[in-house]
């Protein structure tokens, strides 16, 4: 599937509830749920190394647990980082003891009180990190980018190198109108509702928007079953199965013939003289029809 598809599936997986048990939840299934495309990258090499290896080593499940790995160590970097620069600035600002407390106190799990409810325009508890849940988050969405990948005519070769058969679903457009509405809604949909509640003072829950996370992940399941049904219905069809008779097959070595319904269709080879005797009629024709246009164009 194209980016934007993925990034959304990833981020709303995030928003589907996990994010209630980590922070950067929404952030880890937002990369990872793309990070298997960075093989684009073999484009500065070249069109056909980018053909070679696009859909590759990274499309596997092999690389789906490395994928994740991989996102869950930059988040922690730049957690790191985020971390440092706020001890930074507490030392330069001669409080280190005070709001090195106050940050403390800051990163501690809230209780489910605190995570529940806020008042409208107050800044909720800062949730913890658990990287496990995070890790559990970025292995979800790198799997869901191979799941979305299958859909589609491309396919990918899950088990690369030892296998390098391709899989495809061939029932899904690489670009789905269908998916960017669900996800559109998913994310407009809870920013709206927000502007209305803090016009009219209501209070507000940490975690807007996990209902219809859920519902664009739901709907894009029964999309594809949907689709996956219509293209499976297609195939049989098309084998011949939806017929009211079978079609039925004879063969001898020199003549096949197919029936389908009331409807026969010979292949049978013609002989030598068969073919000369129908190459002169074909050829006496051709000059009739030629006489006769010469005829009538010099009768003009």
């Amino acid at each position: 599937m194209e980016p934007v598809t993925h990034f959304l599936t990833g981020a709303c997986l995030g928003r589907a509830g996990l994010n209630r048990k980590t922070r950067y939840a929404t952030l880890a299934g937002l990369l990872a749920a793309e990070a298997a495309d960075l093989d684009i990258f073999w484009g500065f090499a070249g069109p056909v190394e980018e053909l070679k290896h696009h859909r590759g080593i990274t499309h596997t499940f092999w690389a789906v647990p490395v994928v994740a790995g991989v996102v869950v160590g930059a988040i922690w970097t730049f957690d790191h980082w985020r971390n440092r620069g706020h001890r930074r600035e507490a030392k330069a600002a001669g409080q280190s003891g005070l709001l090195t407390g106050l940050l403390d106190r800051k990163m501690k799990a809230p209780t489910e009180r605190d995570m529940g409810q806020a008042t409208a325009g107050s800044i909720a508890p800062a949730q913890p990190v658990h990287w496990g849940w995070l890790y559990l988050t970025a292995f979800i969405a790198a799997l869901s980018h191979l799941l979305l990948d299958w859909t589609n005519n491309y396919g990918l070769r899950p088990f690369f190198p030892f296998n390098p058969r391709w899989y495809a679903g061939s029932f899904m457009f690489i670009a789905e109108p269908v998916l960017w509405a669900l996800f559109f809604l998913a994310f407009f949909a809870p920013w709206v509702l927000g502007l209305a509640d803090r016009e009219i003072g209501v209070r507000r829950t940490a975690f807007r928007g996990r209902g219809w996370a859920i519902f664009a992940l739901a709907g894009t399941l029964v999309l594809g079953c949907w689709r996956w049904a219509e293209h499976s219905s297609a195939q049989w069809l098309r084998l011949g199965h939806g017929q009211r008779r079978p079609i039925r097959s004879r063969s001898r070595p020199d003549d096949h013939e197919w029936h389908m319904g009331n409807a026969s269709i010979s292949s049978r080879r013609p002989s030598t003289a068969e073919s000369a005797e129908r190459c002169t009629t074909f050829g006496v024709e051709r000059a009739s029809r030629a006489g006769s246009e010469g005829h009538g164009s010099r009768s003009g």
